[in-house]
């Protein structure tokens, strides 16, 4: 892939992401035949209108600030008053121009009018073929319809409310056969009988025990000392004479 087709491939991806107008320009004529004419204008040189051309686009691609655009021109060796105008003229012809054209409204789609409904149909009657009598020539007029007659109004028929009597509950243990007033018990005659009442019973008193009454304490005396026996004489040093 040469440079030339790299570098369309890469203009078409940076066009998608601009306006609608700006992309317009870049693909009408009219961009060309303005770089044409200011070039004729400001008498640019094959080179200088190449090198205008190539940064225009780089601006219009938002790829060049404008001072990058002032410089590729300041690069291509024109003169700042040339560059000035040439900015100027691109302003006026140019930049203004999209402006106005990204600001105004999109034209808003005409409404179309609803469609007329269609005509209502209307139905005619055939008339009845006249017939003429024998011998004459008056036509003998068709017969009229019956007039129409209308239905009498029925009364409603009568409507029987019948009112149902309450159902009749009987105690237990009533038989239907109540002429003969005989009382029937139930399957279970313990259900009926009389639960005899608990009585109850009275409480007990407590019996109290007599505590025992403390005995004094008997003291014990240590017994009586057992007196010793002399088995010598008074004098100790003597030998008892048995």
């Amino acid at each position: 892939m040469d440079e030339d087709q790299k570098i369309e491939e890469d203009i078409l991806t940076l066009m998608s992401g601009l306006p609608e107008p700006v992309q317009e320009f870049l693909r009408g004529d009219e961009r060309s035949a303005i770089v044409r004419n200011l070039s004729q204008k400001h008498s640019l040189h094959v080179d200088q209108a190449g090198e205008f051309e190539k940064a225009l686009l780089f601006m219009l691609l938002g790829t060049y600030s404008p001072d990058q655009f002032i410089q590729a021109l300041g690069k291509a060796g024109l003169t700042d008053d040339v560059v000035n105008a040439l900015v100027s003229d691109v302003n006026s012809q140019i930049f203004m121009r999209l402006r106005d054209a990204e600001q105004k409204p999109a034209p808003k789609p005409e409404a179309k009018p609803a469609p007329l409904p269609p005509p209502a149909i209307e139905y005619t009657p055939k008339r009845a073929p006249e017939s003429v009598l024998p011998g004459t020539s008056e036509p003998v007029p068709a017969p009229q319809p019956p007039p129409a007659v209308e239905p009498t109004p029925m009364a409603p028929a009568a409507t029987q409310i019948l009112h149902e009597a309450p159902p009749v509950t009987h105690p237990a243990g009533w038989h239907p056969a109540a002429a003969v007033h005989v009382y029937i018990p139930s399957a279970h005659p313990a259900a009926h009988q009389p639960v005899p009442e608990s009585v109850p019973v009275a409480p007990t008193q407590p019996v109290r025990t007599q505590e025992p009454i403390p005995q004094p304490i008997k003291k014990v005396l240590p017994p009586a000392p057992t007196p010793i026996e002399k088995t010598y004489s008074a004098d100790p040093y003597r030998e008892p004479v048995e």
